[in-house]
């Protein structure tokens, strides 16, 4: 044997083999790949809770699913949490990755189209999230309102993620925007039976007037004190205090 080569045991697949580096525990980089992914061990420098989605038992965590299944993207690799948003949204990043206890640094900036983006990599939480029915594809079109604790702090994170109120004409308007099931959920739980839904192109919209109806609306949706779209609150509070214009 080359005095530059040690015997190895593998610790993916138990195979005897030589191994360059004396320090070498896999035979092959699929047998490392297997070891990492099943161990969910992140090479990168950072760390967070990867059990986070493991019980949804406060208010915050519903909140995130929410909103993930709004805004967050699934990799197909089944290994991965992914967000792009507008830029003057990314405090929502910086939001999430100080719940998870990871590090602020992971939130990017891309110059080329003013996007703010966050990559999680951790297959435990994926699973998780799939085992919640997040869809990990076709998610505009496979969307559905999950039977969650905290249902107030679901909404208001799709509602974050996809939903929009304004004020026009004096009118104070709420909508969100998603599959026909999400849109109906989304009524019924501000209650309106489901009504108000519209299809728009290949998509489905909910929107409704809400004058009369906009303080039982913000009870619903702001339920729990927890941390959320500070800009779209700011409109319901606007509203409330005789600011017509938005």
């Amino acid at each position: 044997m080359s005095k530059y080569r040690y015997e190895i045991i593998c610790l993916t697949c138990n195979e005897r083999c030589l191994n360059s580096r004396r320090n070498g525990k896999f035979c092959s980089p699929k047998c490392k790949g297997e070891y990492m992914m099943k161990n969910d061990i992140n090479q990168r420098k950072y760390s967070y809770n990867r059990q986070y989605f493991s019980t949804i038992d406060t208010p915050a965590k519903a909140y995130w699913v929410g909103f993930i299944l709004g805004d967050g993207h699934l990799r197909k690799n089944g290994k991965s949490i992914t967000f792009t948003l507008a830029s003057k949204d990314a405090q929502q990043l910086y939001n999430f990755i100080d719940e998870i206890g990871g590090d602020r640094e992971q939130v990017k900036y891309r110059y080329y189209n003013n996007k703010s983006c966050l990559s999680i990599d951790s297959k435990q939480m994926v699973q998780d999230l799939i085992l919640i029915d997040v869809p990990s594809k076709n998610k505009s079109y496979t969307a559905k309102p999950l039977s969650l604790p905290y249902q107030s702090a679901f909404w208001l994170g799709l509602f974050d993620a996809d939903g929009g109120v304004g004020i026009y004409d004096g009118n104070i308007y709420i909508k969100l925007c998603g599959t026909k099931s999400i849109c109906t959920g989304f009524s019924k739980f501000l209650g309106y039976g489901g009504r108000y839904i519209y299809k728009i192109r290949n998509c489905w919209e909910f929107k409704k007037s809400c004058n009369k109806d906009y303080k039982k609306i913000c009870r619903k949706i702001y339920k729990f004190n927890i941390q959320s779209l500070e800009r779209k609150k700011q409109i319901f509070e606007r509203y409330k205090n005789g600011n017509k214009m938005c």
